[in-house]
């Protein structure tokens, strides 16, 4: 036995018997007394110290009584534990300092104003604070554990996990992850105001009843993940049959949603149709003018504040539903479905023949088209991240899109169903365009942008990835020489195609986009940082004003966004973003990093811009497959080394959806209780 070993059971000894001094010392209640005058929770709780001590003291005895079972004993630790020790002993440090600062948060901030508190984040926080004054003995110990074997890693067996900065940062990403989401699980599970606390937060706390049967039906969409996932593992060559159960698994999570509010169909349409997003559908079916009209008079004729919020290519893709739904091929068999999906609530204007035929149209074809995701997801990751490990990639990173809580529950919204596979595409298109330098190319991805913006003002980001990727590439190439020639087949064609499309537009529609953006973000402005806030606008803002509400919007936009994707997916895809971004700084080689690296700076651009103050969740949904991608590439290494944290990522994601439906749902506010 080495002199230095038994320091650290000594250490771990004397931390367990602090642990359980702590847990017997504190006092008690008489009335639930069970055995020597403590409860059955204490006894519990005070066994897991005991039972440390116990093994501390045991292995200190050890290497006197029995020094070659000691010997076989060590021998096996060391083969289960060196490969991986310094990415544990890494991923404990981080969870000692972590503890720490939360436990000093929870003894100087909360507990002394735990009245105060209460009254703003709602009234089951006392019972949290007395469930955390119980359990900080046993967290402490643990992370006394965890501080032992890092320091046993260091010293012992001289791993300098501490003198790499990739594994640090890694770690501490992981780590930020685990509390994050536990976080965000503890403001669910008490009913917390502590997010809607937030200026401009969008989504207030609720309670569904139920919780039982819920709970039962996410352990089977447990188990089904798990097995995918693992599936994924075992199995990579068959990514297609994964893609295709990953979309089917999306599709039964939204039906499930909407079988637990008790009608089947007509509830999952429901989220939809009783919110004041149907307002376009609704102008479209009732409308007696025609869909060019509609885009010509927009601004005279559509003057509310929700129709000043989009370009005019959401109404005129609305008129094209309605016209299919009311085809004489489709109104037959729509008019059958119809029955199906009758509302709760009687909307006047939802009830003609024309618009009941367009709300099951909407019905039975979004969920599918929100599955295309999947497959979009697989074709991005085929052309443009080449090699073998495309099929692990594409599979993981359309499992963990499909499992993002407000992509499931905000079912049939164009947020959900349309710009996230519209979005990936376009981007994949455009990274390709530019990658291969083909004039052609680049010049009808060019007059696309500019349609697919005039459909939704949240693909404007597209505009900002070729310039970025372009750049990167550039940089990454180091040859001067090269960048005149691959900007005359690239961007500058990509430019004037959409030139070409602006001038179209403007010449047969009178759509002029840069009036519109600037009424819209004058509307959004006043909105969402004025209205919202119950503030009124006194004239434009001071440029520090400004500054203080991008920094609001960013940290605001920031949270929900990790909220609604799952706050390991947003960790490590800004993560693999900003190591990318290095690396292509670096000029270090790789097709992965500039492509990585542009999406990441348009996302990075998008925050810095004073654009939107909340309701990101719904609004930035076409960023979730983005993120999963990235994350992703973060995520391949450590599951192909462990199942189990293949296992406990799946895990965190699914009780997170369970717990998101379960206390806030991403209802808008008209159906809310």
């Amino acid at each position: 036995m080495k002199k230095s070993h038994p320091l650290y059971w000594m250490l771990t000894a004397a931390a367990a018997l602090g642990a359980l001094a702590a847990i017997l010392l504190s006092p008690s209640s008489a009335e639930k007394a069970w055995l020597l005058g403590f409860s059955k929770q204490r006894l519990a709780l005070a066994a897991i110290p005991l039972g440390g001590l116990l093994l501390s003291l045991g292995m200190l005895a050890l290497p006197r009584l029995a020094p070659r079972h000691y010997q076989r004993l060590g021998a096996l630790a060391r083969r289960v534990v060196e490969p991986d020790a310094a990415l544990t002993a890494s991923l404990a440090a981080w969870t000692v300092l972590f503890t720490i600062a939360a436990f000093l948060f929870f003894r100087l901030a909360v507990a002394p104003h735990l009245t105060i508190l209460t009254l703003t984040h709602g009234n089951f926080l006392p019972r949290l604070a007395a469930y955390l004054e119980r359990l900080w003995p046993v967290i402490l110990f643990a992370a006394a554990c965890l501080a032992v074997w890092s320091l046993y890693a260091a010293r012992a067996l001289n791993i300098r996990f501490y003198k790499n900065p990739t594994l640090l940062i890694a770690s501490f990403a992981a780590v930020l992850s685990v509390f994050a989401t536990l976080f965000a699980w503890m403001v669910f599970f008490f009913q917390l105001n502590t997010f809607y606390l937030i200026p401009g937060y969008y989504w207030p706390i609720l309670f569904k009843s139920n919780f039982l049967r819920h709970a039962a039906a996410f352990a089977v969409v447990l188990g089904v993940v798990l097995a995918l996932g693992l599936s994924i593992r075992r199995w990579p060559r068959a990514a297609l049959l994964h893609i295709a159960l990953s979309g089917l698994l999306f599709l039964g999570l939204q039906f499930l949603i909407g079988s637990f509010e008790g009608r089947g169909l007509a509830s999952l349409n429901e989220r939809f149709f009783l919110s004041y997003h149907r307002i376009y559908l609704e102008e479209a079916c009732s409308a007696s003018i025609s869909a060019r009209e509609a885009v010509v008079r927009y601004e005279e004729l559509l003057p509310s504040m929700f129709l000043q919020t989009k370009p005019p290519g959401v109404l005129w893709l609305s008129f094209q539903i309605n016209a299919l739904a009311n085809s004489p091929a489709l109104a037959p068999l729509l008019d059958r479905f119809a029955a199906y999906f009758t509302l709760s609530e009687f909307l006047p204007r939802m009830d003609s023949s024309a618009c009941r035929r367009s709300m099951a149209l909407v019905s039975l074809t979004f969920p599918f088209l929100s599955a295309s995701l999947v497959w979009v997801i697989y074709a991005f990751s085929q052309r443009l991240f080449r090699g073998k490990a495309f099929e692990n990639l594409a599979a993981y990173s359309a499992l963990f899109s499909v499992l993002a809580p407000n992509l499931i529950m905000l079912s049939l919204f164009l947020d959900q169903a349309l710009y996230p596979p519209l979005f990936l595409l376009m981007a994949g298109a455009v990274l390709l365009a530019v990658r291969e330098e083909s004039w052609a190319g680049c010049f009808a991805i060019g007059a696309l942008l500019y349609g697919v913006i005039f459909l939704s003002f949240s693909m404007l980001p597209l505009l900002a990835v070729p310039v970025f990727y372009f750049a990167a590439a550039q940089w990454q190439k180091n040859k001067p020489a090269q960048l005149w020639p691959a900007f005359k087949t690239t961007l500058l064609p990509m430019g004037l195609g959409g030139l070409l499309s602006m001038l179209l537009f403007r010449l047969f529609w009178r759509y002029d986009i840069f009036t519109r953006y600037q009424r819209m973000m004058q509307t959004r402005i006043e909105g969402d940082f004025y209205t919202r806030l119950g503030l009124s606008a006194a004239g434009d803002a001071s440029l520090l004003e400004k500054l203080r509400q991008t920094w609001d919007a960013a940290v605001l936009n920031n949270v929900e966004m990790g909220i609604a994707i799952g706050f390991p997916v947003f960790i490590f895809f800004v993560f693999v973003g900003v190591r990318s971004l290095l690396r292509v700084i670096r000029r270090q080689p790789g097709e992965a990093e500039p492509i990585n690296a542009s999406l990441f700076l348009a996302y990075a651009a998008l925050i810095a811009l004073r654009v939107v103050l909340g309701e990101v969740a719904r609004l930035w949904m076409f960023w979730i497959p983005v993120m999963a991608l990235l994350a992703v590439q973060a995520f391949l290494p450590l599951f192909r080394r462990s199942r189990w944290a293949l296992a406990a990522l799946l895990a965190m994601q699914v009780i997170t959806v369970f717990l998101t439906y379960q206390y806030q749902d991403y209802l808008m506010p008209q159906m809310l209780p």
